[in-house]
């Protein structure tokens, strides 16, 4: 009902959720953003809610990014068995939409790469290189604009200066255990996207700090610590560990955790009951309010106030 009265005062509303629905019943907004919804295609559906939430956060953060909404064409062209075989994928947003691998003696190559390419911002590796495999096909006075990531990549990692694609695989710790048989571009497509969250990392700095909250609302919800969890909740720890958010640190002063690491088992038998006691007791908002709470005598009499709640919920529990 909410949403359908936000509809009529011309509010936009955006759903996250993590719990699974069919597309029918999904109450009416500008969009749903739910893994294990009815024709999703996200390739994990075991994020919690605030897994959901937090992956939300870094695509607005990376929305401010030079290369959202724009369409780019990553391309390789490598020497195999005495032949050029061109690789070519289309992204947007980090995400592909379509290949093209071709040698330079399959029928209509030209004609292929050209329809492909055309109206794309092509990005390479050594362009040059790149470029003079083109002009075999296209001819030696095409003008053929490649965008060059060598000169970008070698700045930001020194320590990989004059490498070949192939050997940046190897040195890559998530490429280097794959298929041999991975194609090129696809080793340029890994390239870019680390150069690109390397040259962003201040852009995504809200989704960094909102890890703790993405590690706790996680092992609380008892999600798989596989995949994305295992990524979101490691991650998540690190910062819960040295926490700079407000609520949290009388908190874990409060379940005297001060000092101590913070991990799964801490957040699954203190953290998590004492946070949940004060939905379990009917005044969820008290926590929410903790977590919104910025002024010092707010928060510790919000603490004491679901504290009660705490230890009036474990007597009900007792007498049942």
């Amino acid at each position: 009902m909410e949403t359908i009265a936000a509809a009529e005062l011309g509010i936009d509303i955006i759903i996250l959720d993590h719990h699974i629905k069919d597309s029918d019943s999904v109450p009416p907004a500008a969009a749903v953003i739910n893994p294990k919804i009815s024709g999703s295609t996200y390739p994990f559906s075991g994020l919690s809610g605030c897994g959901v939430t937090a992956k939300w956060i870094w695509a607005f953060c990376f929305s401010f990014s030079d290369i959202y909404n724009r369409p780019l064409c990553l391309m390789t062209a490598e020497e195999d068995q005495g032949r050029t075989v061109f690789s070519m994928m289309k992204i947007l947003n980090l995400l592909e939409k379509d290949r093209l691998i071709v040698t330079e003696d399959d029928p209509g190559i030209k004609e292929k790469i050209f329809r492909f390419l055309e109206g794309q911002m092509i990005v390479s590796y050594d362009a040059e290189q790149q470029k003079s495999r083109l002009n075999k096909i296209f001819g030696p006075h095409t003008d053929i604009h490649i965008a060059d990531l060598k000169p970008e990549w070698e700045n930001a990692f020194p320590n990989m200066k004059n490498l070949t694609l192939s050997e940046i695989k190897g040195k890559s710790r998530l490429l280097k255990y794959r298929d041999d048989h991975i194609a090129p571009v696809d080793i340029l497509f890994h390239t870019f996207e680390t150069l690109f969250l390397k040259n962003n990392s201040s852009l995504f700095q809200p989704f960094i700090k909102a890890l703790d909250l993405t590690a706790i609302g996680t092992v609380a919800d008892l999600m798989p610590l596989t995949s994305e969890n295992h990524i979101l909740v490691k991650k998540g720890f690190e910062i819960l560990n040295r926490t700079e958010r407000i609520p949290l640190k009388p908190l874990l002063a409060k379940l005297k955790l001060t000092g101590q690491p913070v991990g799964s088992q801490e957040i699954s038998w203190q953290i998590a009951p004492f946070l949940n006691s004060a939905g379990r007791m009917g005044e969820a908002e008290k926590a929410v309010k903790l977590f919104l709470a910025d002024n010092d005598a707010e928060i510790q009499s919000l603490i004491e106030e679901i504290g009660q709640l705490n230890k009036d919920r474990k007597k009900l529990s007792d007498r049942r």
